[in-house]
């Protein structure tokens, strides 16, 4: 969560800091996705505890890669969050009750990919944690399917959007909402959407923020798409979750422990291209 906060910031920094924008798009939807197999390596034996340094290469190998994401670029936005930003990711994860980087195995996040066709422009990202214990996993998506998070992220975009004044702009909350994909083979799903706003010399422009993730085990994985000023393909978003799913079935950490199949890491040949239409 913290990588994809970071992300959603310095993006929010990139809209107030633009010159010209097109009016509103269209909704896109929550809707799940059908899932299939795909190719794994060979698993290395039985019976081993996921040791970190494993944990740390499954959860890369989770991840968005940018033969992913044909016709995308990698994106150059800033990586780096400034005190205040590191202070507001604190505030929100303790307020949803989030982790400390000691409470988890792994943490690894894609980078964010992007493009722009005329006005519109979207990007997208992952991030995969590998916690502990598949029950750590379990009360983390609780917590964060509650309704306890609309609370923390209406607090945490305030804020954020409070400080986006850049070349004369300005930008603002919108509405908050959330829903649940389907995504057989998971421990659970989520999706938030964040719908904000911003106005440059009298002219409004709405943009997207949506936040998907799931659990397995003791995987928990999040995409992020961004959209201004139409959300992310709805379609597309949907191909990447099950993506992602299926990388997770085919070498997730689905338990630790005596007696368990170590995981294993997904093949890095062939991954499924995604066609994003603009």
């Amino acid at each position: 969560m913290r990588s994809i906060l970071r992300r959603a910031a310095a993006i929010l920094m990139l809209i107030a800091a633009g010159a010209s924008f097109a009016a509103c798009g269209k909704s896109a939807h929550f809707d799940g996705a059908k899932h299939g197999g795909a190719k794994t390596d060979a698993s290395a034996g039985a019976g081993r505890p996921l040791t970190r340094a494993r944990a740390e290469k499954l959860a890369t190998a989770l991840n968005l890669r940018a033969r992913d994401l044909p016709g995308f670029t990698v994106s150059k936005e800033r990586q780096h969050a400034t005190r205040a930003e590191k202070g507001r990711e604190y505030k929100l994860l303790r307020c949803m009750g989030g982790r400390t980087s000691s409470d988890a195995l792994a943490e690894a996040s894609s980078e964010s990919f992007e493009r722009q066709a005329q006005v519109v422009r979207v990007s997208v990202s992952s991030a995969v944690t590998i916690v502990r214990t598949p029950a750590q996993a379990e009360a983390e998506l609780k917590a964060i399917r509650s309704d306890h998070t609309r609370v923390c992220l209406t607090r945490f975009m305030g804020e954020l959007l409070a400080g986006q004044t850049h070349g004369g702009a300005s930008a603002k909350l919108v509405s908050i909402s959330k829903a649940t994909p389907s995504a057989a083979g998971t421990s659970g799903t989520f999706a938030w959407r964040i719908v904000g706003e911003v106005t440059l010399q009298g002219v409004r422009v709405p943009f997207y923020i949506e936040l998907v993730g799931f659990s397995r085990g003791q995987d928990e994985v999040e995409l992020l798409s961004f959209g201004l000023p139409v959300p992310f393909p709805a379609t597309a978003e949907q191909e990447l979750f099950a993506l992602l799913v299926e990388r997770a079935k085919a070498g997730g950490a689905s338990r630790a422990g005596k007696g368990a199949r170590p995981p294993k890491t997904p093949s890095l040949s062939g991954p499924r291209r995604v066609q994003v239409s603009l």
